[in-house]
């Protein structure tokens, strides 16, 4: 499996500080605290649990949301099984407004924290891990959790859904790993990055991160324009405190390279999986015009691009689900459920 280089070059870093700072990169991270919702919550039909029982089997922080009348103990009992995968700049709780309406049609959802983020910044002594940023390591952690859930139910239909870095993440895995799933869906897939007009201060902020290429810098000044399509929205995710607003040169540098690793060996999905990728056509993060060139070299003879005339980039964490989404994502489960059980090839 291939891994980002851990020392970046002068030259790598100068390339993805300007990406980034110019507004051509994933979305930014920071070493801002997330806090995360009580241990246990319980709103109308489904229930959060902060740190699942297959969490602590794994020692991994690993969320979950079930229906209301179902605990983790009866997921045989469950429709489905979903596996939620985060965007750069938050961590594995954001997908609650989704995960609550997936609860509502029967499914569970569990996700992880990927590491540097969520629990891994103030428990990860229990996890025998330390608080920086590893996305090889949280892609062998997802490997892990589905691995466990095969093997726990392996008569249960297996999806994963991410965003952004989350969507690469889910494309690399059915690349490397198809056993374990039976399809994803990929939101706001970063391929090709957009280009913008430097901003007044981008130098000044490219400059401190040559000086410290490990130090975090604030960067919600790029946020701003190309989160969503909405601008109070941005203002609204930025201000948030579960939002990740700072990022170092070096991290930086790691989560672009996994965006680009993630889809090297695409055309190893199998014919038989499931893919469905949506994206906005105002997506300013990435080139949404790029996609239908990863798609065809994708073998799946289920695969589809869903474009959103309307729509940015962040679709489906931190926001009110959209009808329009929630029923894109609905009916594509909807149709696999009706299929024959779990892929084996």
């Amino acid at each position: 499996m291939k891994r980002r280089p851990n020392r970046p070059d002068l030259k790598q870093f100068a390339a993805a500080g300007a990406a980034i700072l110019l507004g051509l990169g994933s979305s930014p991270v920071s070493a801002q605290q997330a806090q995360s919702p009580a241990p246990t919550q319980s709103a109308g039909a489904s229930q959060f649990i902060a740190q699942s029982e297959l969490g602590n089997t794994l020692k991994l922080p690993v969320h979950l949301w079930t229906p209301a009348d179902l605990s983790e103990k009866d997921i045989e009992k469950a429709r489905g099984i979903i596996v939620v995968l985060q965007a750069l700049i938050f961590d594995g709780t954001a997908f609650d407004l989704l995960a609550r309406h997936l609860t509502e049609k029967g499914y569970v959802v569990f996700s992880q924290d990927f590491r540097g983020y969520g629990q891994w910044l103030t428990d990860n002594n229990d996890f025998g891990g330390d608080k920086q940023i590893h996305f090889g390591q949280s892609k062998d952690d997802l490997t892990k959790i589905l691995s466990a859930l095969r093997e726990k139910h392996p008569g249960k239909k297996i999806y994963c859904i991410g965003e952004s870095i989350g969507a690469n993440m889910a494309l690399w895995e059915a690349s490397t790993e198809p056993k374990l799933m039976d399809g994803a869906i990929a939101v706001g897939l970063t391929n090709k990055r957009c280009h913008f007009l430097p901003r007044p201060y981008w130098a000044v902020t490219i400059a401190k991160g040559l000086q410290h290429p490990k130090k975090p810098v604030n960067i919600k000044p790029y946020m701003k324009p190309v989160l969503t399509e909405d601008k109070e929205l941005n203002l609204k995710i930025i201000d948030d405190k579960n939002t990740l607003t700072a990022i170092s040169p070096t991290d930086l540098i790691k989560a672009k390279l996994t965006n680009q690793y993630s889809l090297d060996d695409v055309e190893k999905i199998p014919s038989t999986m499931p893919i469905l990728v949506i994206a906005g056509a105002k997506d300013k993060v990435q080139r949404t015009s790029s996609l239908k060139a990863i798609l065809k070299r994708m073998p799946s003879q289920q695969k589809e691009l869903v474009i959103l005339p309307e729509k940015g980039h962040l679709l489906i964490e931190h926001r009110d689900l959209d009808p329009e989404i929630a029923q894109l994502i609905d009916s594509w489960l909807e149709k696999r459920d009706s299929s024959s059980v779990a892929l084996k090839d």
